[in-house]
């Protein structure tokens, strides 16, 4: 692999990369990724390896991570076994269960939209709640981004903006001691049984700023991907 082909501005301000090639290791070597029942697979991603999630309490913890700043970017292709989401289920997520400082969750939505929120633990306030334009019915590769600043936060799905809001998030902010998870409502500090992932996810990328457009669409690839 190389380092994002050449797109030398997606090395800058990298906080983790999760690229899923052999197991869950960090390739920036920051934080490598402790795996509880999630089950790898050679050709199981987007590119290359992949994990798989049972939609139970499979997980991937990495840690509580350094990012959290008022600018920073997620990144990671999912794919479902599941076309119908009865349950919200979780792909992404530091969340203690409840009225938290410091939650935030990258989750399918039961409508089959994906949607990100980041809550200020006051009165069950969130400092943003969006969600993408376009439900998602199908059990093909997607490309989900959400990137924020101070000022607003944007989805993308499939290299495309579908959503984006005039409001900040400022995790730095915020007091939260529970680990970040793939696939479940946390790193394992207390998974909830029936809204973890049931699919595939690989590619996991963490920034600590804000990407550009251009550099979403660079990840995306025309749906190939964009190696690390």
């Amino acid at each position: 692999r190389g380092a994002f082909g050449g797109h030398a501005s997606l090395n800058t301000s990298l906080e983790g990369y999760y690229a899923f090639d052999s197991d869950a290791t960090d390739s920036t070597g920051t934080q490598n990724g402790t795996v509880s029942g999630a089950t790898y697979g050679s050709s199981s991603g987007v590119i290359s390896g992949g994990y798989s999630f049972d939609g139970d309490v499979n997980y991937i913890e990495i840690g509580r991570g350094t990012w959290a700043q008022t600018a920073a970017s997620f990144s990671l292709w999912v794919k479902n076994n599941n076309a119908d989401a009865s349950v919200s289920v979780y792909m992404f997520s530091r969340n203690e269960g409840g009225d938290n400082a410091g939650d935030f969750s990258f989750i399918w939505w039961t409508n089959e939209k994906y949607n990100f929120y980041s809550q200020d633990g006051v009165g069950g306030d969130l400092d943003v709640d969006i969600s993408a334009d376009d439900a998602v019915t199908d059990t093909n590769w997607h490309h989900v981004v959400v990137t924020y600043d101070a000022t607003s936060t944007i989805m993308y799905v499939d290299g495309s903006a579908q959503a984006d809001v005039g409001a900040g998030i400022d995790i730095a902010a915020h007091a939260n001691s529970y680990k970040m998870g793939i696939g479940q409502i946390n790193g394992g500090d207390a998974t909830v049984s029936g809204a973890g992932w049931d699919g595939f996810i690989d590619e996991v990328g963490i920034w600590n700023k804000k990407l550009s457009a251009q550099e979403v669409t660079d990840l995306y690839n025309s749906g190939s991907g964009l190696t690390y």
